[in-house]
């Protein structure tokens, strides 16, 4: 690759980089990936079973968010409850 396509490829990528920049915006973040996958996970328990393996992986997923949630130091008092793992 040329030197000048790969730092275009860079600044492109770069570009496109919609990660939170603050704290505020990452628990912001965090929060609404929790609750959308509570949705699913909710919609999803009594369905079929690619429907209850996505709402597993979901659950975990929750789990994961949760945890680096609480290590950034966000405040998840306000977050819905997790409902039960699906079978």
């Amino acid at each position: 690759m040329k030197p000048s396509l790969a730092l275009f490829t860079l600044l492109i990528l770069g570009a496109c980089n919609t990660a939170p920049k603050s704290l505020a915006e990452n628990c912001a973040y965090l929060a609404e990936e929790y609750r959308a996958n509570t949705v699913v996970i909710t919609n999803n328990r009594g369905g079929n079973r690619l429907q209850r393996f996505d709402a597993n992986r979901l659950y975990d997923l929750n789990i994961a968010i949760k945890n680096n949630a609480t290590s950034d130091k966000c405040d998840v008092s306000g977050w819905p409850a997790q409902p039960e793992r699906p079978v």
